[in-house]
C-alpha cells in the first residue's frame, strides 16, 4: 500500500510540478468540484422534491421569484464580484495594499446599493406581483425575497474576492454549507408553510452563508497581508468605469434579457406551468455546466495574474488548454443527459415527460455556451469589458426578438430562443478569440 501511495505521489509530482500552472489548476479544480457537486446535487434533489411537494404551477412561481432576485441582484451588485476577482488576483502578490483598497471599495458600494435595491423590492413587491407577473398572491413572497437579495449581493462580492485570492478551498466549504442549508430549508420550509415557508428558510440560510463567507474572507486576506480598507480612495474610482461599469452592464443585459424571456413565458396561457417545465430542464443545464463553470472560474484569477505579470506565452497556453478540456468535459456530460432526458423530466412528476424535448434543446445550448464562457473569461482577465458588453448587447437584442416570436410555443419556444441566439453569439466570440490570440499585448492597466 505504501509503495502504491508513493507511486501515485510521484506521478502527481511529475505531471503537476510544484508552483506550476498545472498544479494550481489541479488543486483548485479538486476543491471547486467538491463544492460544486455538493451545491448542484442539493439544487437538483431539492428541485425535484419541491416540484412534487408544491406542484408544477407553484414550482414555476418559485422559479420566477428566483429569476427576479437574480436579475435585481445583478443591478445591486454592479459586477463588483468580478471586479474583486480580477484586481485582487492581479495585485495580491505585488501590491496587497491596493488589493485591500479595491476590496473595501467593492464591499462598501455593494452594501449601499444592495441595501437600497432590497428596500425597493420590499416596497414595490405588490406592484411587481400584480402588474408584472399577473398574480395577486405572490406579494408576501416578493417582500421576503428582499432579505435574500441583500445577503446574496454581498456574499457574491465576498466569493469573488475569495476567487481572486485563489482560495477555492474556502469557496468549496461555503458551497457544501449551502447544499446542507438548501435541502433543509426546501424540505422543512415546504412542509411548514408551502412557498412562503421555502422563502423564509432561504432568507435565513443566506444570512448564515454571508457570516461564514465573511469569516473565511478575513482569514484569506490575512495570508496575503491584505487589510480591507473601508475608506474610499478616489484613485481607485476609475476602476468602476473601466471595469465594473461594462461588466455590470453586461451582467445586467444578460440577466435582464433572460428575465424578460421568462416574463413573456409566464404571461402566456398556462404560463406558470410552462415555466415549471422550463425551470426543470434549465436546472440540468446548470448541472451540466458545473465543471466547465469551475474551470472558467478558476481561469479568471490565474489569467489575470499572468496578465498582470506580462506572461503572454503561458496566458495563451492556459486559454488553449481550457478550450480543449471544457469542450471534452461538456460533451461527456451533456450527451448522456440529452439521451436520458425523458426519464429525468419524468422524475419531476406528472406532465413533465411529455416535454422532454425542452431539455434536449437546453443540452444542445450547453455545448455552445460552455466554450463562450472560456473566451469570455479570457476577455475579462484582459480587461476587454466594453468589447464583451457590445457582444452581449447584440445577443440580448437577438434573444428578445426571437423569444417574442417563438414564445407562443411555451417552454419549447423559450429554449429555442436561447439555442439560436447563443449560436449567433458564438460566431462572434470565436472571431474575438482569433483577433486577441494574434495581437501582441498592449496593456492599459488601471
Amino acid at each position: 500500500m505504501n509503495a502504491l501511495i508513493a507511486r501515485i505521489s510521484q506521478t502527481f509530482v511529475t505531471y503537476f510540478p510544484a508552483g506550476s500552472i498545472k498544479q494550481r489548476f489541479a488543486r483548485h479544480t479538486l476543491w471547486s468540484t467538491l463544492g460544486s457537486v455538493a451545491a448542484q446535487g442539493a439544487n437538483l434533489l431539492g428541485s425535484i422534491l419541491l416540484s412534487r411537494m408544491l406542484g408544477k404551477a407553484t414550482f414555476g412561481e418559485l422559479g420566477m421569484i428566483n429569476s427576479t432576485i437574480g436579475t435585481i441582484g445583478l443591478l445591486a451588485g454592479i459586477s463588483l464580484a468580478s471586479t474583486s476577482t480580477k484586481y485582487i488576483a492581479e495585485h495580491r502578490s505585488e501590491n496587497p495594499e491596493r488589493a485591500g483598497k479595491i476590496l473595501g471599495l467593492s464591499l462598501t458600494i455593494g452594501t449601499i446599493i444592495g441595501g437600497l435595491a432590497s428596500l425597493l423590492l420590499v416596497v414595490f413587491a405588490e406592484t411587481l406581483s400584480v402588474r408584472v407577473f399577473n398574480s395577486t398572491t405572490l406579494t408576501p413572497e416578493f417582500r421576503v425575497s428582499g432579505i435574500i437579495l441583500f445577503f446574496t449581493t454581498l456574499n457574491g462580492i465576498q466569493l469573488g474576492a475569495l476567487a481572486g485570492l485563489e482560495d477555492f478551498k474556502a469557496i468549496a466549504w461555503v458551497n457544501i454549507l449551502r447544499a446542507v442549508l438548501v435541502l433543509v430549508c426546501y424540505g422543512l420550509g415546504a412542509l411548514w408553510g408551502g412557498l412562503m415557508g421555502v422563502m423564509i428558510g432561504l432568507g435565513a440560510a443566506n444570512g448564515v452563508l454571508f457570516a461564514a463567507t465573511h469569516y473565511l474572507l478575513n482569514r484569506g486576506c490575512t495570508r496575503y497581508d491584505i487589510l480591507i480598507c473601508w475608506r474610499l480612495d478616489s484613485h481607485e474610482l476609475p476602476i468602476l468605469y473601466q471595469f465594473s461599469l461594462p461588466s455590470y452592464l453586461t451582467d445586467l443585459l444578460v440577466g435582464g434579457a433572460t428575465w424578460l424571456g421568462n416574463t413573456l413565458l409566464v404571461n402566456q396561457a398556462d404560463g406558470y406551468a410552462e415555466m415549471g417545465v422550463f425551470l426543470a430542464a434549465y436546472q440540468w443545464r446548470t448541472a451540466a455546466m458545473f465543471l466547465p463553470a469551475i474551470l472558467t472560474q478558476i481561469s479568471v484569477p490565474i489569467l489575470a495574474n499572468l496578465f498582470g505579470t506580462g506572461d503572454q506565452v503561458k496566458f495563451r497556453k492556459v486559454v488553449a488548454g481550457n478550450l480543449g478540456v471544457v469542450f471534452l468535459i461538456t460533451v461527456l456530460i451533456a450527451a448522456p443527459l440529452l439521451l436520458l432526458s425523458p426519464w429525468i423530466m419524468a422524475s419531476y412528476g406528472e406532465g413533465y415527460a411529455e416535454q422532454a424535448h425542452v431539455m434536449v434543446i437546453v443540452m444542445l445550448t450547453v455545448l455552445i455556451t460552455s466554450l463562450g464562457g472560456v473566451i469570455g473569461s479570457m476577455m475579462v482577465s484582459m480587461g476587454k469589458l466594453w468589447q464583451l458588453f457590445t457582444i452581449n448587447l447584440a445577443w440580448g437584442i437577438s434573444f428578445v426578438v426571437i423569444a417574442s416570436l417563438l414564445i407562443p410555443q411555451g417552454a419549447q419556444g423559450l429554449a429555442l430562443s436561447g439555442l439560436i441566439s447563443y449560436g449567433l453569439q458564438m460566431m462572434v466570440m470565436f472571431g474575438c478569440l482569433v483577433y486577441y490570440w494574434k495581437k501582441p499585448w498592449n496593456r492599459d492597466k488601471v
